[in-house]
């Protein structure tokens, strides 16, 4: 990780903090359990991108924080239903695990983000156009192994891979990956 990338992640990590402390949450023991595979979240609020996350991640990037789920403001939501479904995913993680420590190990350990990633981008192409299907994979996997998402895979071949093994287990079609036609 580079010096700008570790420090882009310490001053997220730091200012989720800060706007963590200044809420009135519900005690944690309180969150909701969800199911391990494509948790039903239904109790969230779409908002554009705060001020201070614009400044902390890219301008295309969803952030979501339980339980909102933040989208750059230059788009419509609505028009983007199938990100909305692989937000909502998220949302489940975190209620899982902790809001908190999730958002920390998502930061910091580039394994956690890729396994989290996983399942939200399976249920995200199970609700695209099956034409679509396999950009949307190997955007992802150009995502995951680059910069966007500070090389949480060694390789594409790794994360196309993974992706694949997770479509399968989930019963997902994408086609085939490999093929580059």
């Amino acid at each position: 990780m580079t010096f700008s990338a570790s420090f882009r992640s310490f001053t997220l990590y730091g200012i989720l903090c800060a706007f963590y402390q200044a809420q009135d949450f519900p005690p944690m023991e309180k969150t909701i359990a969800e199911p391990e595979i494509c948790g039903t979240v239904t109790d969230y609020v779409l908002q554009p991108k705060p001020w201070w996350l614009r400044i902390a991640t890219k301008e295309w990037q969803w952030v979501t924080i339980d339980p909102k789920i933040y989208y750059p403001p230059s788009i419509d939501p609505l028009s983007r239903l199938a990100v909305i479904e692989h937000e909502k995913i998220h949302l489940s993680q975190q209620r899982k695990m902790g809001k908190i420590k999730w958002i920390f190990r998502y930061a910091v350990s580039k394994e956690f983000r890729l396994e989290q990633e996983l399942e939200p981008i399976i249920v995200e192409i199970s609700y695209t156009p099956l034409e679509r299907r396999k950009k949307v994979a190997e955007r992802y996997a150009v995502s995951l192994s680059g910069p966007p998402y500070h090389r949480a895979a060694k390789s594409y071949g790794e994360v196309l891979e993974r992706i694949l093994s997770k479509a399968a287990e989930m019963d997902v079609g994408i086609g085939n990956l490999m093929d580059k036609n």
